[in-house]
């Protein structure tokens, strides 16, 4: 279970809101990204809320991934003993179940609306530059 649920999307963005982070500028960022998250619900705005949850959940698992980089590095590690790999992997699979799923539940079958925009493998997605200023506005 805990192989399933450490990359699935819902446990990934509930547990980003819950866990220390120790780079400051990430840390505001997902403070900033859930007030906007908390108001879009409020709003209604369904699909720009989830896509901003996908865009911070996907920079958690980059700051995980940094922050494992770094322990493995300083505590002399094996990097047999990486698990971000795989938990990046299954979150990614994972992206593609919620989106479809999205799309069904808002009607949105256009890979140009809000749900599929700038958060594609290769734009501005884990692995990327840290957020840029206002991107979750």
């Amino acid at each position: 279970m805990n192989d399933y649920l450490s990359g699935a999307f819902t446990y990934l963005d509930l547990v980003s809101l819950d866990c220390g982070i120790s780079d400051e500028h990430t840390y505001n960022e997902f403070c900033v990204a859930a007030s906007r998250e908390r108001a879009l619900g409020e709003e209604g705005d369904r699909a720009t809320r989830l896509k901003s949850r996908i865009q911070r959940a996907q920079e958690f698992v980059s700051y995980l991934k940094r922050e494992e980089d770094r322990e493995i590095v300083e505590f002399a590690l094996s990097p047999s003993e990486n698990i971000m790999n795989g938990i990046e992997g299954a979150f990614l699979a994972d992206i593609v179940r919620v989106r479809s799923s999205a799309a069904r539940n808002t009607g949105e079958r256009d890979e140009s609306g809000p749900l599929f925009q700038a958060s594609r493998r290769g734009q501005q997605t884990a692995g990327s530059a840290r957020f840029p200023r206002g991107r979750f506005k």
